[in-house]
């Protein structure tokens, strides 16, 4: 009786609770004037001695034990997680407090079904513990072995599956293995297909035993690449030697497992002496002993010894209300008032704790420690190495410990195959180009923003609206700012913070182009004078405010509802990805509404596009519009045709797509104003000096008559003149030569009088002089290209009649000449309409020309 068995296991398990109640009713100061009587009962048929669980026997005798032993208040007992699985609803329904000690269950938590059960072995916090290393090790790849379904009640594989799940734990499998018949062949598949390093076994000691040793002897998921766990010693009813061979024990080295106990107090210690004298007490009659180590080691005897032990000094802690009597509980008048909760810290200090206590599921409360087995011995011997705390979420090596792994060594073996995690990394040279872009575009927008500042007067800049061209650009920074989020691991915060830098950027520069050229259109294309206030940029602004203002909406709602997530992702070669998922239902329509609304922004601008083809060259922006909506047409289909499952290309590729979008519009938008600055600066700067062009010393005389007209040209109140791009002209100086000069005016309207402003495509006004005769020739427009319509006021000085001023009209397709008549000079004005009705003389085609034969006396008017 004094060597591990089945049969001295079970002995000692009812005889360790009898010598309790012996010690409990010798001990006045428990339960004074009461005695504890004990009444034993089996679960086995009679005269059957098998120890196989019997829960329909076990839920027959806890019916006849309520119905017919009235004088029965508790129960102590019984051993087979499936018996207590049965017979425990029975206890509990009619309030009759059970506790047990030789098994440790999760299924018997529920304090529904389960409400006056408790037990003396700790289980709470069990697979929590073995959590904490696997953190600490960091470890997240796991498989599980269980000898029942996971979803049966009793599995602690299912409950470690649970526990390790909410904790983030990858468990690659769930495996069942029939004891009776263990298949080798489909554990060994099962590992194999996904790789499995860390390995937790719930098995009895003979099952453990024979599928680790039996994996060992077949050179199969045992050694230093592996890391097992189990919840019993790997101790087998066979003779390993002969199975396994010799040695077969030093593979055991490097096992894990843990157990709960709290800390030995110098009281928990002469307790476990003080039951140590009670045992070998009670088998000195037939000559055997137990050891401190054999009985805490190899029985259940400490445990059970304190179940009744527990309930004695709950109820004796009752009974100190002086309402309730002994003969109330002998009678069952109290076990409304025993459930678990009674018990859970009754002042008892015992062998397992100083005090004793239980967690609110009913089992022991205690830290954990951490072991290794040595394989020194076929005895299995294991070594601490670590403790929680009592809650369980903190975990320490013991002082001058660490775990011992197969190999010897004390370092953690990786959960599996060494992944490479595949990202666009600070130091990649897709970074360095995601960088460069950034940076690029930011000084780029930055360095335009200061242009349009610096030059907001210069027609150059002003002919495109300064409050319009400075949101479009400044609009441009976010995207820029976006492609610096694809760089690192991605995070929630950079998917969304990605999608709205992009779609900020695209509304505000789309919907900028769209309100400018909008206004550009419905004022060349209006046939009546529009409100003043309906040319004005801070009326069109309020269009552009609408358009971002419906897109935050339409964002804000998607970002609300959406349920953003990182997901890993394995890829061949044992490479992860990690990207962004939307894991909620709802947000699919508002994805829907912002697909919807850009792409209706986008139609917009085409339709803007293919109206301004018939603006003035100087205020067109035709070539932009169109380069900017093929670019984006073409982008949307590239993106369609990128292979999602590739994460960094994807992201890469996109990248490269939003910097060309933004940066491609800015270009056509700077560049030309940029250039025609300078050239208006440098080159063009009110009359062109002829002489420093180097011209022949016979157009000395014509630039000193240039300049002179200038002057009085300038001086007319109706004509707004300005310089603009080079024209060439051709006059005849003689009969066998010809004198060429350039063009250097540009004709507006004047606002104060017409309320808006306009220009001739690359039109102008050209002067020349030759043989006294004095040429002043409007050119409106291009062959054949439409024309805004434009009203000219031409003011005559003092001295000129109607015969001295001729108008004439050319005709571009037979190259002839028409006299105009017009009506008198109109205070010696005259008023020219192009193309549309007015009140001044009508002209039709390309070209106007105006001669004015001069009289001596005013050569020099």
């Amino acid at each position: 009786m004094n060597q591990w068995g089945y049969t001295s296991w079970w002995y000692w398990n009812q005889q360790s609770m009898e010598l309790a109640v012996n010690m409990i009713n010798n001990d006045p100061t428990i339960l004074p004037n009461t005695t504890i009587h004990i009444k034993r009962f089996s679960n086995n048929r009679p005269n059957n001695r098998t120890q196989a669980a019997n829960p329909g026997r076990a839920m027959m005798v806890a019916q006849e034990i309520v119905e017919h032993h009235q004088d029965v208040i508790a129960v102590f007992g019984d051993f087979y997680p499936s018996d207590m699985l049965a017979d425990g609803q029975v206890y509990s329904y009619y309030q009759i407090p059970q506790c047990t000690g030789s098994t440790k269950e999760t299924s018997m938590w529920s304090r529904n079904k389960y409400g006056y059960y408790f037990q003396t072995y700790a289980i709470t916090g069990y697979a929590e513990s073995i959590g904490l290393l696997l953190q600490k090790w960091n470890v997240k790849r796991i498989a599980l072995i269980e000898l029942v379904p996971f979803t049966d009640p009793s599995s602690i594989g299912g409950y470690f599956a649970r526990v390790l799940e909410s904790l983030d734990f990858n468990v690659l499998a769930k495996i069942v293995v029939t004891a009776t018949a263990i298949d080798f062949d489909y554990l060994i598949q099962t590992l194999s297909h996904v790789d499995a390093r860390y390995i937790i076994m719930s098995a009895t000691p003979d099952i453990a035993s024979e599928i680790y040793f039996g994996l060992a002897h077949r050179n199969r998921f045992v050694g230093k690449e592996y890391v097992w766990f189990m919840d019993n010693m790997p101790i087998g009813n066979v003779n390993g030697v002969e199975k396994w061979g010799p040695d077969y024990f030093k593979k055991a080295r490097g096992i894990m497992t843990t157990f709960g106990a709290n800390l030995e107090t110098t009281h928990m210690i002469k307790y476990q002496e003080t039951i140590l004298n009670a045992v070998n007490e009670f088998q000195a009659p037939w000559g055997t002993k137990f050891t401190l180590e054999s009985m805490l080691g190899y029985f259940n005897i400490v445990q059970l010894f304190s179940c009744p032990m527990i309930f004695a000094h709950g109820l004796h802690n009752l009974l100190k209300d002086t309402s309730l009597t002994p003969a109330m509980a002998a009678s069952r008048g109290l076990q409304g008032l025993m459930n678990s909760t009674l018990f859970r810290n009754t002042g008892f200090r015992g062998s397992l704790g100083d005090p004793v206590q239980l967690t609110q599921n009913g089992d022991l409360a205690t830290s954990y420690y951490l072991l290794y087995y040595n394989g020194e011995n076929e005895e299995t011997s294991a070594t601490v190495f670590a403790i929680t705390d009592v809650n369980v979420t903190r975990i320490d090596y013991l002082e001058g410990a660490v775990p011992i792994f197969f190999d010897g060594t004390s370092i953690p073996p990786p959960d599996g195959p060494l992944y490479t995690t595949r990202s666009i990394t600070a130091d990649s040279s897709e970074a360095a180009i995601l960088k460069f872009w950034t940076e690029f575009g930011l000084i780029l927008t930055g360095s335009f923003l200061v242009f349009i500042w610096c030059f907001r007067t210069k027609s150059a800049v002003r002919s495109g609206s300064v409050l319009f061209l400075s949101t479009f650009v400044a609009g441009s920074a976010p995207a820029y700012i976006s492609n610096m989020l694809y760089i690192g691991m991605p995070s929630v915060f950079k998917c969304y913070a990605a999608t709205w830098l992009q779609l900020i950027t695209f509304v505000v520069m789309l919907g900028s182009l769209i309100c400018k050229n909008l206004r550009i259109v419905l004022i060349y294309g209006s046939k009546a004078i529009l409100p003043k206030y309906a040319v004005k940029d801070w009326f069109w602004l309020r269009f552009l405010g609408v358009f971002v203002f419906l897109e935050v909406i339409l964002l804000g709602l998607w970002s609300f509802y959406s349920r953003m997530s990182i997901v890993k992702r394995e890829l061949p070669g044992y490479v992860i990805e990690f990207t962004c998922i939307d894991e909620s239902s709802l947000s699919f329509k508002f994805v829907a509404a912002l697909w919807i609304y850009n792409t209706l922004v986008l139609l917009c601008l085409g339709a803007i596009t293919i109206k301004s083809h018939n603006v003035a060259s100087i205020h067109s922006e035709f070539t932009l519009l169109l380069v900017l909506c093929a670019s984006l047409v073409l982008s949307a289909i590239i993106v369609q045709t990128i292979d999602l499952d590739d994460v960094i290309k994807y992201q890469f590729k996109v990248a490269g797509l939003i910097f060309m979008n933004t940066t491609l519009p800015l270009l056509l938008q700077g560049i030309p104003r940029v250039t025609n600055l300078i050239r208006a600066e440098f080159f063009d700067n009110g009359v062109i000096h002829l002489n420093k062009l180097k011209w022949n010393s016979l157009m000395s005389q014509i630039e000193s008559e240039l300049k002179d007209s200038e002057r009085s040209f300038k001086s007319g109140s109706g004509l707004s003149v300005h310089q603009t791009t080079v024209i060439k002209a051709t006059l005849p100086r003689n009969k066998n030569s010809f004198v060429k000069y350039s063009l250097i005016y540009h004709v507006v309207y004047n606002v104060k009088e017409f309320l808006t402003c306009s220009a001739w495509i690359r039109g102008g006004v050209s002067y020349g002089i030759v043989r006294d005769t004095a040429f002043l020739t409007f050119h409106p427009g291009l062959k054949n290209t439409d024309t805004n319509p434009v009203v000219i006021s031409l003011n005559f000085q003092a001295g000129f009649s109607e015969k001295s001023v001729q108008l004439m009209e050319i005709s571009y397709q037979n190259q002839k000449f028409e006299r105009l008549v017009f009506p008198g000079y109109n205070n010696k004005t005259v008023i020219l309409d192009f193309l549309v009705p007015g009140d001044g003389v009508k002209f039709k085609n390309g070209f106007v020309a105006a001669f004015e034969q001069r009289s001596k006396e005013n050569q020099n008017k």
